[in-house]
Parts: structure tokens; sequence; C-alpha cells
């Protein structure tokens, strides 16, 4: 059996600090482009007025074939296993 000394864990949770604190510095940089991303979606709509129904229709739409597509692509390669 192979046992790890003190040092040795201590080095392993200071990489898992190091991946934690990355991983919530990118979670930080995601929700800011998120922010900004709707900050311009909510300008076009202010600008677009009526033409937004249009644009919810056919994202809603899109989203849905997506996702459609997404699980029959699954469904298919449950099967083929």
């Amino acid at each position: 059996m192979n046992r790890k000394s003190v040092h040795e864990w201590d080095v392993i949770e200071r990489e898992r600090l190091a991946k934690l604190e990355q991983q919530m510095s990118d979670a930080r940089i995601d929700m800011a482009e998120i922010k900004r991303d709707i900050q311009v979606i909510r300008q076009f709509f202010d600008r677009a007025q009526g033409g937004y129904r249009f644009l919810i229709l056919t994202t809603t739409v899109s989203g849905a074939l997506g996702a459609l597509l997404a699980k029959f692509t699954e469904v298919v390669q449950w099967m083929t296993r």
C-alpha cells in the first residue's frame, strides 16, 4: 500500500485549490460576457420595437429544432452501442 506523505497531500491540495480558483475566475469572466450580451440584446430589442416578436419566434423554433436533433442524435448513439 502506497501512503502519501504530508508534503504530497499538501501539494495535491494546493493543486486542487489552484484549479478551483481558476474555475471561479473563468466563471466570473463568463458571467461578465453574458451580462454584456444581455445588454446588447436589450438594446437591439429597444431599437427593433415590433420586429422583436419575429426574432423571438424564429429563435424559439430553431432552439426547439436543435433540441430535437440533439435528442435524436443521442438516441441513435444509444441504439448503436
